[in-house]
């Protein structure tokens, strides 16, 4: 009996992995951005990252970029913020992290450096990053530095906002907020800065997640485009 040998097709080319995209939560303390947090990571295809304001720190850093001693000057000021020092990154690789961003040593790169770094440690296969830190006055530039940025404004009764407040206390043991204007001025003005990015701040009422939270989830995953199988 003759047997016939057919040549293997070759395997068809594995699809290009999606490119992850960034998004950062709004918020006022006090407003409920833990509990939304908490919801937003049960999905498969989203990672939130712990409480960290490195990327509103590469913006704000005043000091010179050009050399390796200035990026070992970086890393001092990112680790002196505690919430930074606990996501976990050891000191030499967030180094050579920065480094691999240059030269040059621009803020976009080294902010994106970071970012891959944290995200590839925590959830390299999150579809959608999510940073847990409230960037209101660089909405604009992290628009611009990170293309496709979306933004999750949750935002809470501000009369609701200060009463927590008031009966809150800080890291440092003082009260959060005594000062019933600030806090009415500081409500304000979070929630016009996200009205001035309709295309890319979804809003979200601290309320309305309490009360139906998983239909206002399924408005949050859509526009921060996570498709089926991430959910």
């Amino acid at each position: 009996m003759t047997e016939t040998l057919h040549a293997s097709a070759p395997p068809a080319p594995a699809a290009p992995a999606a490119e992850p995209r960034y998004a950062f939560v709004l918020y006022d303390s006090r407003s409920g951005s833990t509990l939304f947090a908490a919801l937003l990571n049960r999905y498969r295809g989203v990672s939130v990252s712990l409480e960290s304001a490195f990327v509103s720190r590469v913006v704000e850093y005043g000091g010179p970029l050009r050399s390796a001693a200035d990026l070992e000057a970086l890393a001092d000021y990112l680790f002196a913020e505690v919430q930074f020092a606990e996501l976990g990154l050891a000191r030499p690789e967030v180094v050579a992290a920065l480094r691999g961003a240059g030269p040059p040593y621009g803020k976009r790169e080294l902010a994106r450096a970071l970012l891959e770094l944290y995200f590839g440690r925590r959830d390299p296969e999150a579809l959608v990053r999510v940073v847990k830190n409230p960037p209101f006055f660089y909405v604009g530039l992290l628009e611009e530095w990170l293309p496709g940025v979306r933004f999750v404004h949750v935002v809470r009764d501000g009369r609701a906002v200060y009463n927590s407040k008031r009966s809150s206390r800080s890291i440092s043991g003082a009260v959060m907020q005594p000062n019933l204007v600030k806090a009415a001025r500081d409500w304000r003005r979070a929630v016009r800065i996200a009205e001035r990015h309709p295309a890319s701040v979804l809003t979200v009422r601290y309320e309305d997640l309490v009360r139906d939270p998983d239909a206002v989830m399924a408005r949050v995953l859509d526009h921060l485009g996570v498709p089926p199988e991430g959910r």
